[in-house]
């Protein structure tokens, strides 16, 4: 995701008029529609509705503008104390985050570290887990912090520093709504609710798999472009796996009830390469160990157990 792209964006659905949003960012329209395009096709969603006459936020967009902001934040507060440290020796190292990795104690923390002085120079950059992995394999980035399943970074690297459990997100009206807990054979029949497999292979494997074993007969229904997860749950058309940690964020027509199987979790990962980390990237890992509650995994390691998770 493009910050400049997401920058546009959070502008046209203010003003929810190209001209008046043109006009904000000193740019005619024609670009500023192929900002909105361009962020769009990175996303794989719809994320307004245009006519002649009315712009409008899908789910997706409405989202996207509610938790997109606090993104932003985040990343021109790293981007400021990083260029305020001056001249580094060596390129910036070059970190990917998804949405969940900006969510953890990472980039507070390298934050801290730039404000020391105590860390090398930090390029930060965001996108879906799928697509970060790829950059980190062809040698675009040292570094990503992503979901993470098992198998899903194979001859990497990976350091686990966020681990969350599992639950299910239902209609508040739903029968099973009002349980203090759940297990997967609960779930019998039931409509789960999963974005494409594109979106993240693994993950979308892993919660499969986990449902599979149960042995429990289930129905898919794949999110289009322009819907949301979580608002097809208010809607009464099915349920989703989702992280204890989501359960804060959910639609107030719904319920969060916890999952007993302690093998589902949702996990975020430093992921790297160690025959291409260089000295600087070894120093941030180092001082990110040094006070950081992860543990190092290496994929497909003994006792790993398998993950499943969702995102909005």
């Amino acid at each position: 995701m493009d910050l400049r792209e997401l920058r546009a964006f959070l502008v046209v659905a203010s003003e929810l008029s190209f001209r008046r949003a043109a006009e904000r960012l000193h740019m005619s329209q024609p670009p500023l529609s192929r900002l909105i395009a361009g962020l769009e096709r990175d996303l794989r969603v719809r994320l307004l509705e245009r006519s002649t006459r009315a712009v409008s936020l899908t789910p997706a967009g409405a989202l996207l503008f509610r938790e997109g902001p606090a993104v932003v934040e985040r990343v021109e507060a790293l981007e400021a104390r990083v260029r305020e440290r001056g001249e580094r020796s060596g390129r910036p190292l070059r970190l990917g985050l998804s949405t969940a990795g900006f969510a953890t104690w990472v980039p507070e923390r390298i934050a801290r570290l730039e404000g020391a002085a105590a860390g090398p120079g930090v390029e930060l950059t965001s996108g879906a887990p799928d697509r970060l992995l790829r950059d980190l394999h062809l040698g675009r980035l040292d570094a990503v912090c992503v979901e993470t399943a098992e198998g899903d970074a194979p001859g990497l690297e990976r350091w686990v520093v966020s681990e969350d459990a599992i639950g299910v997100l239902l209609p508040a009206t739903h029968r099973l709504a009002r349980r203090r807990a759940l297990r997967l054979r609960d779930l019998q029949g039931e409509t789960f609710v999963v974005h494409p497999r594109h979106e993240h292979a693994h993950l979308y494997e892993s919660q499969q798999r986990a449902l599979r074993a149960a042995g429990i007969r289930y129905r898919i229904l794949t999110k289009r472009p322009d819907e949301s997860c979580p608002i097809l749950v208010a809607r009464g058309k099915g349920i989703l796996l989702a992280a204890r940690s989501f359960s804060r964020k959910r639609p107030s027509n719904t319920r969060f009830v916890p999952l007993r199987e302690p093998s589902l979790t949702h996990r975020v990962a430093l992921v790297w390469q160690a025959e291409r980390a260089s000295p600087e990237l070894t120093a941030l890992l180092g001082r990110l160990r040094q006070d950081g509650p992860g543990r190092g995994v290496r994929p497909g390691a003994a006792g790993s157990p398998p993950s499943a998770m969702t995102r909005g």
